[in-house]
């Protein structure tokens, strides 16, 4: 903390009883405190500001001002036992006091003004004459804890010596009225608020030095300008009428929220407070302290739109769970249909139709699903760098001959993610960056590292500190409006004919991007292109890389096993084509409609089960969970599980996955047929981890 500044010499002031009855006695000196403790508690922006004297035993205010719009109830006493006061310590010391919480400081959290009258934070100097004896003090007082720096107790200090040099200036008063000034002038000038005087009409008379940094105005560059020429010009009559209207009435205080205009032409939000001082003399003006608050409603912006993006995603995943429950019916029993012998060729093309209409609801479900960051990932380790560059020469078909492509690649920049979904994300920001440049223009894929620093997370909330791998996807082709740009993400939205696009390209971006636990962030400007950056936290190099490239599956040749199975779906019209599918390949079927019915038949077959095939979401006990029962039970019984969601519900449940088969709904005939085959020709022996 700062010390206090010695004062300057007061004449013939001997003692603070002296010094009471002279205050007393002045109605002008009075109405001076008053002004100068109005001024402190202005200038540290606190609630009540006070200047006090001890005589004899008690502690006598001289002056108390307190903030009517905050602190209306507020009756500071005029007198009070000197052992009841905060100013005590300062008075005996003859030292500045800061308490910046009374309940934890030792000098005060017992005093009554501490229990009774709520004082939690105080900062005081002391106010001496020429031989150093303390006269008074002059403090700030809030009801709330707070941490007083530097500056503050400077200001303090500052306005002490205004104080009494005022008092000297009965005898001096030009020199103490500049001397005010300068000190004045010291505290607000290196202030980060920008403090602003306007004239009756709105024309600015003075700003402080704070514009440059927040606004990059230099100098008085500003003084005779209205000062709605620095609004936005959306918001100039709601600010007349809201604001300056009301500001009109003599000491009225406003305080609202508006954008001003940066030098470079870029805005910010602001939140001004102004004070009505046209009746005082010193000021004759409207006094505004305004502060930069785009930070805090980017922060605020970015969490909205994080907490619908995500209530979006739930929905999505929701309606694509049960609608991929009514499209396995709905394929199964079309492939029952198409197998009839006999049927008329008509009704067999009808058939198809209904089928490939079922396969592309699937396709659009899927991708719901990759919205919801609930698709399934075959997570690996891979080079990002390797692997947009081995996508550059597909990106350059994908954009044609009038899109000059550039590229950029850090190597050895290691994620771990899903390679097709990963290359999904590279394909549709590049699609999304020819279709902005008809024209002809360029593209830019690159990747390289980044780390952000505490600092830089703290400006974008989304990215905690850590080491990134980057990518980097930019065009220089028409940017995207800023009214646009908030809703990109957002499914189903998209600025193009309804027969271009479905508006799924950019959120299946952000589900895959949020699903490997990185995010995904846009600049664009209109007319100067787009960039989009894509974040994936990076891991270390003793992982073993995965090379680019298709992944291959070898068909299951077990097609001919056939087994007991227990068959277990809350939903009556899938049990029923499951069951059909199944004994129509030789197995025989016990169905059951939830977890606990299927603890009842387990225990009554006579035989074991070769397969338990489960939906995972049950109601009630869940499919996972019902399979950590059986499993102990019969270890050599295969499990199928079966989902409109992914594999991904089961990565925190019992069951060890490695033994553990997964057919994602919706699935066909032949799909069903398969992999159970494959389950119970590969059968092993489950377990249940930690058994």
């Amino acid at each position: 903390m700062a010390t206090d500044r010695p004062t300057e010499n007061v004449g013939r002031m001997q003692d603070a009883a002296q010094f009471a009855r002279l205050v007393t006695t002045d109605d002008s000196l009075r109405e001076g405190l008053d002004q100068l403790a109005e001024l402190a508690r202005r200038v540290l922006r606190v609630p009540l500001a006070q200047i006090n004297v001890a005589v004899a035993d008690r502690q006598v205010s001289l002056s108390s001002v307190a903030d009517p719009s905050e602190w209306a109830s507020w009756n500071g006493p005029r007198s009070v036992p000197l052992e009841a006061s905060y100013c005590q310590h300062v008075i005996r010391s003859g030292e500045p006091l800061v308490v910046e919480d009374s309940l934890s400081h030792p000098l005060v959290r017992e005093n009554p003004a501490t229990t009774d009258a709520g004082i939690r934070s105080y900062a005081a100097v002391p106010l001496r004459n020429q031989e150093g004896i303390t006269l008074a003090t002059l403090c700030v007082v809030d009801f709330t804890p707070r941490e007083w720096g530097d500056p503050d107790l400077e200001a303090l200090s500052a306005l002490a010596d205004l104080l009494m040099r005022e008092i000297q200036g009965r005898i001096r008063a030009e020199e103490a009225l500049q001397e005010s000034e300068t000190w004045f002038r010291a505290v607000i000038e290196n202030g980060a608020d920008l403090i602003t005087l306007l004239n009756a009409d709105g024309t600015i008379r003075y700003h402080s030095p704070a514009y440059r940094g927040t606004l990059g105005y230099e100098g008085a560059s500003l003084v005779g300008e209205a000062f709605t020429s620095l609004l936005h010009p959306n918001g100039v009559q709601r600010w007349r009428r809201d604001f300056l209207a009301p500001l009109r009435e003599e000491g009225r205080r406003v305080s609202a929220e508006w954008r001003m205009r940066h030098r470079d032409g870029s805005w910010r939000t602001v939140r001004g407070t102004g004070v009505n001082r046209l009746g005082d003399p010193a000021v004759h003006g409207l006094v505004l302290n305004i502060y930069d608050v785009t930070q805090e409603r980017q922060f605020e912006a970015e969490l909205h739109q994080a907490q619908k993006m995500e209530a979006v995603g739930r929905l999505a995943g929701g309606v694509a769970h049960d609608f991929n429950n009514l499209l396995t019916a709905i394929r199964i029993n079309s492939d029952f249909l198409i197998a009839r012998e006999n049927l008329p060729e008509d009704a067999r093309a009808d058939i198809r139709e209904i089928s490939q209409t079922a396969d592309r609801a699937t396709k659009l479900t899927r991708q719901l699903l990759t919205f919801s960051r609930d698709q399934i990932m075959e997570m690996k380790v891979l080079d990002l760098g390797a692997l947009a560059e081995e996508m550059m020469s597909l990106v350059s078909r994908l954009t044609g001959t009038n899109v000059a492509i550039g590229g950029s690649f850090e190597r050895d920049l290691l994620v771990e993610a899903d390679e097709g979904q990963l290359s999904q994300v590279i394909m549709n920001l590049a699609v999304n960056a020819r279709d902005a440049m008809s024209e002809g223009g360029k593209l830019i894929l690159e990747t390289q590292e980044f780390t952000a620093t505490e600092e830089y997370s703290l400006s974008h909330s989304e990215l905690p500190p850590g080491r990134y791998a980057l990518l980097i996807v930019a065009d220089d082709g028409e940017g995207i409006p800023r009214e646009v740009q908030r809703r990109v993400f957002e499914p189903f939205f998209t600025t193009k004919p309804p027969e271009e696009g479905t508006g799924l390209g950019l959120s299946i971006c952000w589900g895959i991007v949020k699903q490997m636990d990185g995010c995904i962030h846009l600049y664009s400007e209109p007319g100067l292109g787009t960039t989009f950056r894509v974040y994936l936290p990076r891991v270390t190099a003793d992982h073993d890389v995965s090379a680019p490239g298709p992944v291959v599956t070898e068909p299951n040749s077990s097609a001919a096993n056939t087994g007991h199975i227990l068959v277990v779906e809350d939903q009556p019209e899938i049990r029923r084509v499951v069951r059909r599918v199944l004994e129509a390949a030789g197995h025989s079927v016990v169905e059951a409609e939830s977890a606990e019915e299927a603890l009842v038949h387990f225990g009554e077959t006579p035989t074991n089960f070769d397969l338990l095939l489960t939906d995972i979401l049950l109601t009630g006990m869940n499919g996972t969970e019902l399979a950590a029962q059986l499993i102990p039970e019969q270890p050599e019984m295969a499990v199928l599980f079966t989902s409109g969601f992914t594999r991904g519900e089961l990565s925190e449940q019992s069951v060890d996955l490695r033994n553990a088969a997964f057919l994602p709904k919706p699935f066909g005939a032949t799909e069903l047929s398969e992999a159970v085959a494959e389950a119970l020709g590969g059968r092993r022996e489950a377990r249940v981890v930690g058994r």
